[in-house]
């Protein structure tokens, strides 16, 4: 019986000239009820994954006339089931399910402003945050009363 959940992340500029994917597989299985919640905050199955603690899929340097910055998780766009996500693959991702639900809820807005303004100081490859290590440890705790 599957016990973790796997998700596709996508990043496709807006030519459709760079395209990449991430898959994570996540410890725990996400629930329909989760999908709903999800669906109420997510941007047609985008998100910007940075904000979030997820590694974002677009790579190299900024072009303002193609690139953007939103990922796309793939199995939310295009309507995907729970049991659609379940997967028995071993969890290779430091949140759980749950915890990335939660994550995404709390988001009062996609701070589009903020990740641009990363994306175009040129500290985009360079970026690592200590504070994504920190939450992913308030999460263990978080994640595990959901």
């Amino acid at each position: 019986m599957p016990s973790n959940t796997a998700i596709t992340l996508m990043y496709r500029d807006a030519r459709n000239y760079k395209s990449r994917d991430i898959r994570l597989v996540l410890r725990g299985k996400i629930t329909d009820r989760e999908i709903t919640l999800l669906n109420a905050k997510l941007e047609d199955g985008m998100l910007i994954a940075r904000q979030i603690g997820l590694p974002t899929p677009s790579l190299g340097a900024f072009d303002e006339d193609d690139d953007h910055v939103f990922t796309t998780w793939v199995e939310m766009q295009e309507g995907f089931t729970a049991n659609q996500m379940h997967t028995d693959d071993p969890a290779m991702f430091l949140i759980d399910i749950h915890c990335l639900v939660w994550r995404i809820c709390a988001v009062q807005h996609w701070d589009v402003a903020a990740e641009l303004d990363i994306r175009l100081s040129g500290a985009f490859e360079h970026l690592v945050c200590a504070a994504e290590y920190a939450r992913d440890a308030m999460c263990e705790t978080e994640g595990s009363a959901t």
